[in-house]
Parts: C-alpha cells; sequence; structure tokens
C-alpha cells in the first residue's frame, strides 16, 4: 500500500460486515502483534517494550513504527528483538499520529492487534485478559484510564477525565472486524470514530473496569490547550454538535469545586474548542443516531461525576 493510498472517508452504505460478528473465536489460537508508534518517545520506550514482552502470549511479536524519531528511540528499538518498521517521509494527513499507527497496522498480519502508545504503562497480564472478551459481538476491548500524577495539572486531567470510556492509546482490535469497517481515517479523532465505526456496523466495544492502564505524559499548560484544540476539531469532524463541543469547555470550569486549577485550566479549554471548531473541515459521515446516543452516554456519565 503507498502511503498515498491512508486518506479514507467513511461511507456506511458501503461497509460490508463479515460472518465473525456472529462468531465464537478461539482467541488462544490466533496471532497477535503490538504495534507502538514512536516519534522521539526515548523517555518511556524501554518500559513500554519491556511490558509489551511480559505480558505472558503466546504467539505474538512486537513492531515499532519509528516516525521521523530524531532521539535515541530508534537505538532503543533495535536493542530488543522486535520487528522494526521505519516511516522516513513526513505525514501526508491531518493527524501525523494516526497515520502512523495505520502504516504500521497495514504492514503487519497477525489476527489481533494491540494498539500500544510508547507513554502507556500496562497492568500485570492485561493484554491476555483483554483478549479473552474477543469474539462474537465484541471486536475490541480495553480498559480504564489515569494519568501518572507528577504534579497539580495531572491531577486535574484525571478529575477530567471518565475512565470507562474507551480511549486511545490502548486497544486490543480483531484484525477482521477492524477491516470490515475501514479501519482508522485520517481525522483528528481517528480514535473516537474507530470506536463509533465499531458500533455503528453492529460490533461492541468491551471496557474492563478492573483493569487500569497509566498515561507516563508530564501535563503542561501548553500540552493541556493543544490537547483542547484537537478535541474542537475532532468533536466537530466527529458530528458533535457546536453545544456539546463548547459544553465540554464549560463544564471543565465547573470543575473549580474539584481543584482550583480549573478556574485556570476552564477557559484555557473553552478558547482551544473555539479555535478546534474554527479548524475543522471535515465529517466523518458517522450516522447521526450513533453520534447522539454516543453524546447521551457521555452526558450521563458526567452528570453521575
Amino acid at each position: 500500500m503507498s502511503e498515498s493510498s491512508y486518506s479514507l472517508t467513511l461511507d456506511q452504505e458501503n461497509t460490508q460486515i463479515s460472518e465473525l460478528i456472529e462468531q465464537d473465536i478461539d482467541t488462544a489460537s490466533l496471532s497477535t502483534c503490538f504495534i507502538i508508534p514512536v516519534h522521539n518517545e526515548e523517555r518511556t520506550l524501554t518500559k513500554c517494550i519491556t511490558q509489551a514482552l511480559q505480558q505472558n502470549l503466546g504467539n505474538f511479536e512486537i513492531c515499532t513504527v519509528l516516525d521521523r524519531c530524531t532521539d535515541r528511540s530508534e537505538e532503543i528499538a533495535e536493542s530488543f528483538s522486535v520487528n522494526k518498521i521505519s516511516k522516513k517521509n513526513p505525514p501526508i494527513g491531518i493527524n501525523p499520529w494516526g497515520e502512523v499507527l495505520r502504516y504500521g497496522i497495514d504492514r503487519t498480519k497477525s489476527d489481533i492487534i494491540v494498539w500500544l502508545d510508547a507513554d502507556i504503562i500496562l497492568p500485570d497480564g492485561a493484554v491476555g485478559k483483554l483478549i479473552k472478551h474477543l469474539g462474537g459481538k465484541v471486536a475490541m476491548a480495553s480498559c480504564r484510564f489515569r494519568s501518572v500524577e507528577y504534579g497539580p495539572l495531572d491531577k486535574c486531567m484525571n478529575i477530567w477525565n471518565n475512565p470507562l470510556l474507551s480511549r486511545g492509546g490502548f486497544k486490543v482490535i480483531l484484525r477482521e472486524a477492524y477491516e470490515d469497517i475501514g479501519g482508522l481515517v485520517d481525522n483528528y479523532a481517528c480514535d473516537t470514530i474507530l470506536d463509533l465505526k465499531f458500533i455503528q456496523a453492529g460490533y461492541e466495544i468491551y471496557v474492563d473496569p478492573e483493569l487500569t492502564a497509566k498515561h507516563d505524559r508530564p501535563m503542561n499548560l501548553r500540552k493541556w490547550f493543544n490537547q483542547w484544540m484537537r478535541k474542537g476539531r475532532g468533536g466537530h469532524e466527529i458530528g458533535y454538535p457546536v453545544w456539546y463541543n463548547l459544553g465540554r469547555g464549560f463544564y471543565c470550569l465547573s470543575l473549580i469545586r474539584k481543584s482550583i486549577w480549573f478556574i485556570l485550566l476552564g477557559p484555557i479549554a473553552i478558547i482551544g474548542l473555539i479555535i478546534g471548531l474554527c479548524q475543522a473541515n471535515k465529517s466523518s459521515k458517522l450516522n447521526e443516531k450513533i453520534v447522539a446516543d454516543h453524546i447521551r452516554k457521555r452526558v450521563r456519565k458526567i452528570w453521575k461525576k
């Protein structure tokens, strides 16, 4: 596959679903591949590869997808017996992270894809436990997420995030189901759109409430702003109405009752959302009912908090 063929659009009218959705799968007999996108991840890459090797799986491989790294990431990957794919060309789509991930998935052949960002810390045995949930209608499994708390901004991330929502960074996916729905699209919210494409096609996503992965990336104000700018742009591209997109920022501001930091972080979130909305330029073409159901579930979970 050429790099120029990365960009995809979602057309639910033409999505074809295989008989896999009605089958129980013998996951013990399937091959597994960890896809680790890497762009200057020398701080966490050793720990990431080591924990993947310690997941106690049978037939598996680890693939690091090196995206124009200028630090020691390539040297670290070479120190392990892992498959190393180098992506030398600059990104051609709007989401370089999603593009690198897809680049690796398209160049491996395993039955099960483990999407693992280099800054994710996994619980022991997490992948094997999640694989057992795949099959039947379950096409993808994940777990709870928390940020490693280096400081007050990381604590605020944990206040904001709902740990029981499927998130990018770590997902265990049946490849056949992934290919049935057309895989990742070139979009700022490619991880959320992947979830919704599965749901739209009749698949289910399992989130294990007993397992918690940790995001090991210290937060600062610049990262906070950029994250919300991506939320605004990605939300529009998913099909979120403006009231819901901006409402997330005002809800963030309301969290001042839990941390005084939100008196600063709330306005930054709102400004980032507005700028992201102005930058958005394409739609995911997801079914409106699927998006509306997704919003209702999120609002209910926020209300319970």
